[in-house]
């Protein structure tokens, strides 16, 4: 019997709850403003930027030694290149805005030092004070200083501005860097990669849709209440 009215009495919470939030029009404003929540762009890493580059090979398929290669459009206004020399491997970005694409580091000033994210770290500004878009400064390997290892699920964070950084959209590159102390056999590979269509709205490393998809609000309101009006339909 105390189950019984405690079940009840959940139920009861719940559909008060559901009605107090849609009388305060929380429900019609998520409606109104679905089309503006966060959406995540994936990046096709076998066919990216408008030169329809393919960098999923190891390294991401530059002999050591050769030309660079370079990524026109990697993102909105911002081109991507990618090194693989001797002492001289990663990324480098540059935007066509002036802002620059930033790799979010580990530390300051020069020398290899970007920030392993682990999957599901959250990629925003505030989770890193340091940011670049010099090459010297998100390299794994650049004359005598190399980063650790970057095993699997580790991703870098980059974030680019479309119009001279006055917003910024973030994203991430799951990437592979292993060190082997020689130049000839150290590789890195890129695996995924994507940012969010917001400005200024942090992404969860590894993710492909947004944490809260368009209209997720109004139904997480109506997965609270919807339960107990359709149990309470029931007993009706």
């Amino acid at each position: 019997m105390n189950a019984t009215v405690s079940g009840a009495s959940t139920r009861a919470s719940n559909a008060t709850r559901l009605a107090g939030y849609l009388a305060a029009g929380v429900g019609s404003t998520m409606l109104a403003t679905s089309h503006a929540e966060a959406a995540i762009q994936t990046i096709d890493l076998t066919n990216c930027g408008t030169n329809n580059q393919n960098i999923t090979g190891v390294s991401a398929g530059i002999s050591l030694g050769g030309a660079k290669k370079t990524v026109l459009g990697f993102v909105p206004g911002g081109n991507l290149d990618i090194y693989f020399s001797s002492g001289d491997m990663g990324l480098d970005a540059d935007n066509a805005t002036g802002a620059g694409n930033l790799f979010q580091l580990a530390t300051g000033g020069s020398g290899t030092s970007p920030t392993n994210f682990a999957t599901g770290s959250t990629i925003i500004a505030a989770n890193a004070a340091n940011w670049s878009s010099s090459a010297g400064e998100t390299e794994f390997w650049i004359g005598a200083n190399q980063s650790p290892d970057f095993g699997a699920g580790s991703f870098m964070g980059f974030r680019f501005s479309t119009n001279s950084g006055t917003d910024w959209n973030y994203g991430y590159i799951e990437v592979l860097w292993t060190y082997t102390g020689t130049a000839s056999t150290s590789t890195f590979q890129f695996l995924s990669a994507a940012y969010e269509t917001t400005a200024n709205t942090g992404i969860l490393a590894g993710a492909t849709t947004a944490a809260v998809p368009a209209g997720g609000g109004l139904m997480a309101l109506m997965a609270l209440g919807g339960g107990a009006f359709r149990r309470r339909g029931r007993v009706a």
